[in-house]
């Protein structure tokens, strides 16, 4: 995996960051059905809203090439090395034993010449052995790493590799494992062979995720995922069959003018159905965001999670059983249904006037002459007003809640319905009334919250339009946050610049959804750029290409 993995790894990245196009490809029908994961890019989409030749022209392709060292020609050779940018490229994962890390990892690369690309593959591993098999070529690039092409589809996968029994030789030198040859080989004939109805390509959701024509759309088998990593990822518990039979996540990822967009649906299995409608027929507790600050707002969140639904999912996983005996050791006394049963789950939590603050630390120590002197040393950290607020359901549940808290030094009373977090005088303080729990960073916040004075603050619109619609809502004011860094730059001019050129980009990032529509969960998140009418993966590019320039002029100066 030396020179020809390198190039492979910049061109993997360019194709996720950077593809452009035409028709689609049936390459799909290469996926196997059992895939764990599948990222396609479409280039007709993206082809459509960027020239190909500004990605090589660009000094990030040009700064890539050179940091591929001695592949740089290898990489400003790509665009003529025979691919057919103006298709769809699929990279996928299958869950497999024999391969390193129980993973086989496939990228599928349409070509429009093969000679072109066998020409670029003799050039850039002449060490090559291609051989021909039926009506393809095939060849180890490098160290596990293995393609094979016909004149339509380059195929790009890690290879099935041998490990002697004993990895040294008799002067003790590690012997690399080595390519089985036979069975990758079988492999690639199994996946050039596979038919359309055993691929993925037959899986309805899938055809619908091709038909969007998204500009890069992922997807994640999760029954597969939970079949094959379900009892590791989640401490030995592993949920039932019927619980994740048919479960899917299909995201997407478009760049538009002034933003990226990307939605996300979840479709669940017909078992769990039922529960999750309960989740997603919820909108945020407009009482409760109205009474969170919107002036100089960072950021913001509101989430509906209905606790009877919480207590119905666990129920579902077998948990419940697990938590009340959680509870019962850690002396609460009580169950998992009158915790649950405390608040209505409904909650928000805003972050306003962010800011970097100078801090001055004065010491003590000897000098030189052995005097004991004081100097101080000036440090930034971030600031910032926040407040935290939880909807209370049944207020003798949250009683013995707030009690056993109390009892366990975890809060201190400071008052009639007034708390401190423990930790010291600038801990969070606790307020509750009026159906309200609310944390935040002084009296001052929580007492303004449970008032109602926050009430008619208007909140960043991009935040506004979505948080009252929603299950669930966050919003960051990325430029707000930015200002406030740049405001506290030191002396360094290339780190000013390079802030400058953030600010200069990026405006806000919004995520929400969690309705239920057409058996899925589904979820919406745009990165908004500062500029609206020039499309996002340009200015990407844009932004990228500055940095490239900061950092030359970095190195001069520190090469002098």
């Amino acid at each position: 995996m030396k020179r020809f993995l390198t190039v492979a790894l910049l061109l993997c990245t360019i194709l996720f960051s950077f593809s452009a196009c035409k028709k689609g490809s049936d390459n799909a029908r290469h996926i196997p059905k059992e895939a764990t994961a599948v990222v396609r890019i479409d280039m007709a989409s993206i082809g459509k809203k960027l020239a190909m030749d500004m990605l090589f022209g660009s000094d990030v392709f040009k700064e890539m090439s050179k940091g591929a060292g001695k592949d740089s020609s290898a990489m400003q050779d790509i665009q003529n090395a025979g691919i057919d940018f103006l298709n769809t490229f699929y990279m996928y994962v299958v869950s497999d034993k024999r391969y390193s890390g129980d993973q086989k990892m496939v990228g599928l690369v349409p070509l429009s010449d093969d000679g072109k690309w066998e020409a670029y593959v003799k050039k850039t591993a002449p060490k090559a052995e291609i051989k021909t098999v039926d009506k393809r070529k095939e060849c180890v690039l490098s160290d596990g790493m293995y393609a094979a092409w016909d004149e339509n589809l380059l195929v790009i996968t890690n290879a099935i590799t041998i490990q002697s029994e004993m990895p040294f030789d008799e002067n003790g030198n590690y012997i690399a494992p080595q390519v089985d040859l036979a069975q990758t080989a079988a492999e690639m004939a199994n996946l050039f062979k596979m038919t359309k109805e055993n691929s993925i390509a037959a899986n309805n959701k899938f055809a619908d995720m091709e038909k969007e024509g998204n500009d890069v759309s992922i997807w994640v088998n999760y029954e597969s995922v939970m079949n094959n990593y379900g009892r590791g990822m989640m401490g030995g518990f592993t949920p039932s069959n019927a619980m994740m039979k048919d479960a899917i996540m299909v995201s997407s990822l478009n760049f538009d003018k002034g933003a990226i967009n990307a939605e996300m649906k979840y479709y669940v299995s017909d078992e769990m159905k039922g529960v999750i409608k309960k989740f997603a027929d919820t909108k945020a507790d407009k009482e409760l965001v109205e009474r969170l600050p919107g002036n100089n707002l960072s950021a913001v969140a509101a989430l509906s999670v209905p606790s009877k639904a919480m207590m119905e999912m666990l129920e579902k996983f077998g948990l419940l059983g697990l938590v009340n005996t959680g509870l019962a050791e850690a002396g609460t006394n009580m169950t998992a249904e009158e915790v649950f049963s405390a608040f209505t789950g409904d909650m928000g939590f805003a972050m306003n006037n962010f800011r970097i603050e100078q801090k001055k630390t004065e010491y003590t120590h000897f000098n030189d002459a052995g005097e004991m002197v004081t100097d101080s040393f000036t440090s930034s950290r971030p600031n910032m007003e926040w407040v935290y607020v939880l909807k209370i359901d049944k207020q003798d549940k949250f009683d013995k809640v707030l009690q056993y808290a109390a009892a366990n030094n975890v809060i201190t009373s400071t008052g009639a319905g007034t708390y401190a977090v423990a930790g010291g005088e600038d801990a969070p303080q606790i307020i509750v009334k009026d159906k309200y729990l609310v944390v935040a960073n002084n009296a001052a916040n929580a007492n303004a919250y449970i008032a109602g004075s926050n009430k008619g603050q208007k909140m960043h619109e991009v935040a506004s339009k979505e948080i009252y619609s929603h299950p669930m809502t966050m919003f960051f004011d990325i430029k707000q946050m930015l200002n406030a860094g740049a405001a506290a730059m030191g002396d360094d001019a290339d780190d000013a610049a390079r802030m400058a050129e953030l600010q200069k980009t990026f405006d806000n990032v919004i995520f929400y959804g969690g309705e239920f529509k057409s058996d899925a969960y589904t979820y919406k998140a745009s990165l908004n750029f500062v500029n609206k009418n020039e499309n996002s993966l340009m200015q990407l590019i844009n932004l990228g290409s500055k940095m490239s320039e900061i950092e030359k002029r970095e190195d001069a100066v520190v090469a002098r």
